[in-house]
């Protein structure tokens, strides 16, 4: 089921990712305790709903499974949640 891209990037920054919207994209990339790290996802800027085929591919990117992403999005998942989920999967390392 399709999303906002809103809700979706409400829902990132709301939650350690931070926008950066000098490229072609608005780009998310995830900060851990202040410190940039290597998990980014992106969505375009004409964008108004993301369909099932790119949430697949961003909630991949954030390293979660498609249902835990829209647990996510939904705020069913914490920032704290993601980022021990992070740290015990070996994807940002604790400072």
């Amino acid at each position: 089921m399709p999303k906002k891209a809103s809700d979706i990037s409400k829902a990132l920054k709301k939650k350690g990712f931070i926008e950066d919207v000098s490229r072609d994209h608005k780009w998310y990339v995830y900060y851990h305790n202040g410190k940039k790290t290597s998990i980014n996802t992106k969505i375009s800027h004409s964008a108004d709903d993301i369909g099932d085929g790119l949430l697949g591919k961003m909630s991949r990117q954030v390293h979660l499974s498609r249902k835990e992403f829209d647990e996510y999005i939904a705020c069913h998942i914490s920032q704290e949640e993601y980022d021990c989920k992070m740290i015990k999967n070996g994807h940002v390392q604790e400072v």
